[in-house]
């Protein structure tokens, strides 16, 4: 008792009327801290990661199964300021849209997200910068370039934000398909093989290689949708 009574007057000596509390949870966190780093060194049961590898997977091809590589409904919201959130010209209209498909965005309403995602943000940037320009800066302070600096700037980086989100989505979506091609075309030499017909490959193969590169898988499957809808190969 003598030794806990001279930690706690230690405490609050050192640390004021709360030390004790303030030591405890100090205490507390790095016994948390230990058992956590003891938890994360110790060697799973390979019945148990065996176990958990096969539940992961049958999860994967559940979902895979039930994702909508398209979603056909429209925000009716979106829907009434369509002339403002998405480009006029059907070339513009066309290219942005197939670059929001390749970066895995294949909703109806992606290039709407999109413009409305750009528009927000340079406001969000533009109004940040006036209350910064207004509240903040003395009124020598307050040129026309701490103006661009202060305003002009951050409503440009929200614009360009999304860009460069999309542009990294793209080339990341792009390496991960080259990854798994090796994969996939093996997997399907195999399939025909095996007597399968093409369509039935594609089919059989977006699911197989879903677990190891879903990006591969969405890409087949979308393929063979298509060439159920009656597109040619």
């Amino acid at each position: 008792m003598e030794t806990l009574n001279t930690i706690i007057e230690a405490s609050k000596f050192a640390l004021g009327p709360n030390g004790p509390y303030i030591l405890f949870g100090l205490v507390f966190m790095f016994i948390a801290l230990i058992a956590y780093w003891a938890m994360a060194q110790e060697k799973a049961d390979p019945l148990y990661k065996l176990e958990q590898t096969t539940k992961d997977l049958a999860w994967t091809k559940t979902k895979h199964h039930g994702t909508k590589l398209r979603e056909n409904k429209s925000n009716e919201k979106l829907e009434k300021y369509a002339k403002l959130l998405q480009p006029q010209d059907m070339e513009d209209l066309t290219a942005i849209r197939k670059k929001l498909m390749m970066a895995g965005y294949r909703s109806v309403d992606a290039v709407r997200y999109y413009h409305l995602a750009q528009l927000g943000l340079s406001i969000g940037g533009l109004i940040l910068g006036l209350l910064y320009y207004q509240l903040m800066l003395t009124s020598d302070d307050q040129t026309s370039t701490a103006f661009a600096m202060y305003c002009i700037v951050p409503a440009g980086l929200g614009y360009w934000f999304p860009i460069k989100k999309v542009n990294g989505l793209v080339e990341k979506r792009r390496e991960a398909i080259q990854d798994g091609f090796p994969d996939t075309l093996d997997m399907m030499l195999i399939c025909v093989q095996a007597g399968q017909s093409l369509d039935q490959t594609i089919n059989r193969v977006s699911v197989e290689i879903g677990p190891n590169c879903p990006e591969m898988g969405e890409e087949l499957m979308m393929v063979a949708y298509e060439l159920k809808a009656g597109k040619e190969r």
